[in-house]
């Protein structure tokens, strides 16, 4: 399950299944939507591979994608 935090108090819970990607960004046509001036259009790419999971930036050039305060 991915996490989503969209507002103070607000968790969103997104299946993330073995296997699966999902892109986040501001388009509707991603698989997880932000509605926020900081995430770009397509933002950055969450894949689940067993206990291991991926996050790889895509286009986002304003802030980049960070976790943890770490820039990826």
């Amino acid at each position: 399950v991915l996490d989503v935090y969209e507002a103070v108090g607000q968790v969103r819970n997104v299946p993330l299944p073995d296997g699966a990607a999902l892109v986040v960004g501001r388009v509707k046509t991603c698989d997880v939507v932000l509605l926020s001036n900081g995430v770009s259009r397509e933002h950055c790419k969450v894949t689940r591979r067993g206990d291991t999971v991926e996050v790889e930036n895509l286009s986002s050039t304003k802030a980049g994608t960070t976790i943890g305060g770490k820039k990826i």
